[in-house]
């Protein structure tokens, strides 16, 4: 099933479930992130030839990031969520030179024309390598990869549709992708949105937001 299909089922089937908790008592459902995802749609027909090419972005965790990607796989693009690289000229540079059509930002939406092959249909995500051996590559992965990759996290972590997943880790890396995307367009896992690693803003807010399940690195650790 495409991850969209997902998304239009928790639409349809519970649109008013609360998907997204801030720290501050922010609450955003599957209505309300549809809505941002509505406006991004309009704001992606302005990228001419957009199936089967890649669209990088860099937005912060939260109901825009889900919002637009959901938008580019509903326009049949392929999803390349990107942290800043060297600004915003870096990361156009990088999108460029792997084939992509667009970047996009808080600030901006920037799109060019595009030459080459279009990736499969199937391909929904483009994955960015850290860089640290060398110029960052790609990785593309499809529908039911993605899928997968959240099935095998939700079963290893032993996360359900009750628990709220607490977010620190950027939902653009690839653990942030399995640990709290999948899991939000599988099952309906609510998402809190931490503020930092800071040990105490990380305690007071874990304890705001209730949250059940806390996917971690080392840095958050120690």
């Amino acid at each position: 099933m495409l991850l969209v299909e997902k998304w239009n089922r928790l639409l349809e089937d519970t649109p008013d479930h609360v998907l997204l908790i801030g720290v501050l008592g922010e609450r955003w459902s599957v209505r309300s992130i549809n809505d941002r995802s509505i406006i991004w749609s309009e704001r992606l027909r302005t990228i001419p030839g957009m199936a089967g090419r890649m669209v990088g972005f860099s937005l912060p965790n939260g109901p825009d990031w889900i919002g637009l990607f959901i938008a580019i796989l509903r326009a049949g693009a392929v999803a390349m969520p990107l942290d800043p690289v060297g600004g915003k000229s870096g990361a156009d540079a990088l999108v460029k030179s792997l084939g992509g059509a667009a970047y996009i930002d808080e600030m901006s939406l920037n799109a060019w024309p595009t030459s080459g092959r279009r990736l499969p249909p199937g391909i929904c995500l483009a994955k960015m390598t850290s860089g640290s051996t060398g110029t960052p590559g790609r990785f593309c992965f499809t529908h039911s990869e993605m899928d997968a990759d959240g099935r095998q996290i939700e079963n290893g972590m032993d996360i359900r549709p009750g628990d709220i997943n607490f977010a620190v880790i950027p939902f653009g890396h690839s653990y942030g992708l399995g640990n709290f995307v999948m899991p939000l367009l599988r099952s309906g896992t609510p998402v809190a949105l931490g503020r930092s690693i800071v040990p105490r803003e990380l305690v007071a807010d874990l304890k705001a937001t209730r949250a059940t399940v806390l996917p971690a690195v080392p840095p958050i650790i120690h």
